[in-house]
C-alpha cells in the first residue's frame, strides 16, 4: 500500500514536469493501462466474533510503468464510481459541445 508521501512525491513530480523530463514542461499525466480488483471481507476480530466487513482493494497500473493502490469500504467505492461516471457523462457533454461548435463555426464560414 503506497502511502501519503508516495502520493505527494508523484503530485509534485506531476505538477512540476518531471516525470517527462523537462523540468519546465507541461505536467504530464500517465495513463490507465490496467485494474486489478478484490474484494476481502473481514471474518473475525481480535474485538469481535463475526465482523463481516468487506473491504474493496484497487491496483491501477498506469502507462509510466507505476502501481497505484487503495483501499475503500463500499459506501466509498460507491461514491468514487458515482463521481468517475459524473465526470464522464461531463467530458462526453464537453466533446459533444465542441463538435457542435466546430460544425457551427464551419457552416458560418
Amino acid at each position: 500500500m503506497q502511502g501519503k508521501a508516495s502520493t505527494g512525491k508523484a503530485m509534485a513530480e506531476l505538477h512540476h514536469g518531471s516525470s517527462n523530463g523537462h523540468p519546465h514542461g507541461p505536467p504530464v499525466v500517465p495513463r490507465l493501462v490496467a485494474v486489478r480488483h478484490r474484494v476481502d471481507v473481514a471474518l473475525a476480530s481480535s474485538q469481535a466474533a463475526k465482523v463481516l466487513r468487506p473491504n474493496v482493494h484497487l491496483t491501477l497500473r498506469l502507462s509510466d510503468g507505476s502501481n497505484r493502490q487503495f483501499e475503500a469500504t463500499p459506501e466509498a467505492f460507491q461514491r468514487l464510481r458515482y463521481c468517475v461516471a459524473q465526470a464522464v457523462r461531463a467530458c462526453e457533454s464537453l466533446e459533444e459541445n465542441e463538435r457542435l461548435a466546430h460544425v457551427v463555426k464551419s457552416v458560418r464560414q
